[in-house]
Parts: C-alpha cells; sequence; structure tokens
C-alpha cells in the first residue's frame, strides 16, 4: 500500500538532488565557457548552460509545488479532523449531558457539565477519542463524572454488530498520553502537553 508521505518525501529528496547535480554541472559549463578555445564552442556551452539552467529552475519550481501541495493537504486533514471531532463532542456531550441532568438538581447539573466539558476538551486531542466506540466514551465519561451507567446505545450509532470492538476508551487514550504527547493544534496543548490527567469529581 503506498503511503502518501513516504512519495512526496521521496519525490522531495529527488527533486533537490536534481537541481544540485544541475548546478554543479551548470557551474562546470560555466567554466568551460570562459575558457573556450573559438566563438563555436562557446556558444554550444552556453546552449548547454541555458538548458541546464532551466532544468534547475523546473526543479525549483516543483519542489516549491511539492511544499505548497503537502501544506493544503496538511489543511485539510486538520479540517477533517477537527470536523469529526466536534461532531463526536457534541455525540459524547449529547448522551451524558442527558445522565446528568436527570440525576441532579440544576445547580449541580450545570457544575458536572462544566467537568463533561473539560474532560471532552482534554481526550480530544488524542486520536483514540475519534477510534473509540462511543458507547465505551459515553460510559467512561458517566464513570468519572459519578454517574449512572445507563446504556447510551439509544442516543447515537455504536459498533456494528459482529464486528470486533475495539479496546475501550479510557484504555485507549490513556495509552496515548502514555506514549506520545497530544497532537498539534487545539488551544488545550499547552495544559496537556507532557501529563497525563486523573479525571475526579469536583468536590
Amino acid at each position: 500500500m503506498f503511503d502518501a508521505a513516504d512519495i512526496a518525501d521521496r519525490q522531495g529528496r529527488i527533486l533537490g538532488e536534481l537541481a544540485d547535480m544541475g548546478l554543479e554541472i551548470a557551474r562546470d559549463l560555466k567554466d568551460r565557457a570562459l575558457k573556450a578555445a573559438s566563438r563555436e564552442e562557446a556558444e554550444g556551452l552556453a546552449l548547454a548552460f541555458h538548458r541546464i539552467s532551466r532544468s534547475i529552475r523546473q526543479s525549483l519550481a516543483l519542489e516549491v509545488k511539492l511544499a505548497k501541495d503537502r501544506c493544503e493537504a496538511a489543511r485539510l486533514q486538520r479540517i477533517d479532523r477537527d470536523r469529526r471531532t466536534q461532531a463526536r463532542k457534541a455525540q459524547v456531550r449529547a448522551a451524558v449531558g442527558r445522565l446528568i441532568w436527570t440525576e441532579h438538581e440544576p445547580a449541580e447539573a450545570e457544575r458536572l457539565t462544566e467537568d463533561l466539558d473539560g474532560f471532552l476538551a482534554e481526550d480530544a486531542l488524542f486520536e483514540a477519542f475519534l477510534r473509540a466506540p462511543l458507547d465505551d466514551l459515553v460510559a467512561r465519561l458517566a464513570q468519572d463524572l459519578g454517574l449512572p451507567a445507563n446504556d447510551p446505545r439509544e442516543d447515537a450509532p455504536s459498533t456494528p454488530s459482529g464486528s470486533p470492538s475495539p479496546a475501550g476508551a479510557g484504555e485507549e487514550i490513556e495509552a496515548a498520553r502514555a506514549n506520545s504527547p497530544p497532537p498539534l493544534g487545539e488551544g488545550d496543548r499547552e495544559a496537556v502537553e507532557g501529563a497525563a490527567p486523573t479525571y475526579q469529581n469536583s468536590a
């Protein structure tokens, strides 16, 4: 299976090498043209210099285009991830929010909702948040908030019947925290990078 990032890296290296080799040849042609014994030899070397110079310019232009393409691809990936993350956060917040407002009075429900938003902001920094089954995320956050473990399947689609279930959301996210820092982006990064916060109910 082809990896787009690997292919782009290889293309960049090849273009860089071509530009370097072309520049080396161009310098040699320039020196030879300046020392040419006849006008005909000098004109031939000048023509070769012109052609290799054009090749160098094309290689450099392709390098610039490749860099722009990679930046655009990364931008689109970030937009797509942000869209999917916001959708997943909304699903989880709606499901857990119903449990909160069913079990608690308004003042306590508002406090727990604020805690939920904080938990979601941290979890959303990790890829596991998008991979884990929605039911696992809801059950885990409900437990963190001290809510009854009601079945959230009526709130959103769950893992298809008969398909293998991934590791629990808690295990995936905690493993992600332990093995690597959060991805770049999101304003919460500085608050959580290099740390693995423990979820606790507010006093």
